[in-house]
């Protein structure tokens, strides 16, 4: 392979579409002539043209909540660099504070286990109906089968994960077990 090879990024395609989407896209051979504060403001830029645009989309599909909207963000997002979508993630989790979804891909790729640890928490905070005793009572054993769960779960895992590194292991232990008992 060509030094020129290397140093040309691919593009991933877009899953549910063969067009690139015209949100969170921006050529890659830009973003390293930007500075972190530029890229912030323009990723921003897109992630509020976003949001904007879902409300009006909204309107056409009732059956769309506004937490499906930001999972779509942030399925979106997960096609990007990890810096920039660390980025695009942090502008969502600002925006949509009561989402779980930013904080689901926040507690896996942040830089440091402490980080890690407090979007974890932040996620779990969003959700605690799934921490409910009525929730648990009924649903115990199964929760991996309920697709509304998972990013429950995955949080809770991130937050274990986060733990061990940071050398809690009893705290990690007691969440894996709570992981496996539900």
């Amino acid at each position: 392979m060509s030094s020129e090879e290397k140093a040309t990024p691919k593009k991933r395609k877009a899953k549910a579409s063969s067009e690139p989407s015209p949100v969170l896209v921006e050529e890659s051979s830009n973003v390293s002539s930007h500075s972190e504060e530029q890229l912030t403001t323009s990723t921003k830029e897109q992630v509020d043209a976003k949001a904007s645009e879902l409300v009006f989309d909204d309107m056409q599909d009732a059956n769309m909540t506004l937490e499906d909207e930001v999972r779509e963000l942030v399925l979106e997002a997960r096609t990007l660099p990890t810096g920039q979508r660390r980025l695009v993630l942090l502008d969502l989790a600002e925006q949509y504070p009561s989402s779980i979804w930013p904080f689901v891909d926040l507690s896996s790729i942040m830089s440091r286990a402490k980080e890690n640890i407090e979007m974890a928490e932040r996620g779990l905070h969003n959700a605690t109906r799934f921490s409910e005793p009525s929730f648990v009572e009924k649903n115990k054993g199964r929760y991996w089968e309920l697709p509304e769960t998972r990013p429950y779960m995955q949080l809770l895992m991130n937050k274990a994960r986060g733990l061990m590194e940071v050398r809690r292991l009893d705290a990690a232990l007691d969440l894996m077990q709570k992981v496996l008992e539900l």
